[in-house]
């Protein structure tokens, strides 16, 4: 399946896990730290709505740190109610041209790890994901990931996707299923869950230093 139809499918899956939940699960935090459910929501509306000019102007204000814009531009998205803010966000996903296959990967990449940050909390079933991980966590791996999606140069491991033709990196082995590498590589808590290998301990350290 083409990537933008990939994209199409997983926003829709999000819109409809958001569509289901009470006023009290969007007030859960969410696996993203300093973001409780409602905030990723505002999040992922600022990323579609915000131009390029303004969010340069909040990176700089915010010190260079676009951690810390992301969360700036996401408070201010979440003054409106969850209810708006779906559907405000069905809106622009519905009005989003053809993309670049930078801007591509980024919303894909966004839309996937938001999607187990709101369900794994919760409690809920994920929806189905099974497509082709390689082009995700290629990005992950590469420099321009740096910063705006991965936190810290990935430790010097050898990742390994068990259900793709996917490695990256230098060192000890860690291997596991595409979407528990993801999580790894984008420093989620409990990093090393579902995988293996004599790197899974520096992946875990790496990750408890610079979870996000």
């Amino acid at each position: 399946m083409e990537l933008d139809l990939v994209l199409r499918r997983q926003q829709q899956h999000l819109a409809d896990i958001f569509t289901g939940l009470s006023d009290e699960q969007f007030k859960k935090n969410s696996l993203c730290s300093q973001f409780d459910v409602h905030l990723v929501l505002a999040h992922l509306v600022a990323q579609l709505s915000t131009s390029s000019l303004k969010r340069g102007l909040t990176i700089a204000r915010s010190r260079r740190s676009r951690p810390q814009a992301q969360l700036v531009l996401a408070q201010a998205a979440a003054q409106a109610s969850p209810r708006e803010l779906l559907q405000r966000y069905e809106t622009l996903v519905k009005k989003d041209g053809k993309l670049s296959p930078k801007i591509l990967i980024e919303r894909l990449t966004d839309t996937t790890i938001h999607t187990v940050d709101v369900c794994r909390p919760l409690g809920l079933e994920l929806p189905d994901m099974n497509f082709d991980f390689s082009p995700l966590l290629a990005f992950l791996a590469s420099d321009t990931a740096l910063l705006e999606f991965v936190a810290a140069p990935l430790p010097n491991v050898t990742f390994v996707a068990s259900d793709a033709e996917w490695r990256a990196g230098r060192g000890p082995q860690v291997q596991g299923a595409s979407l528990d590498l993801a999580m790894a590589m984008m420093a989620r808590p409990n990093a090393a869950r579902g995988l293996s290998g004599p790197g899974v301990e520096s992946v875990a350290q790496w990750a408890r230093v610079h979870g996000r």
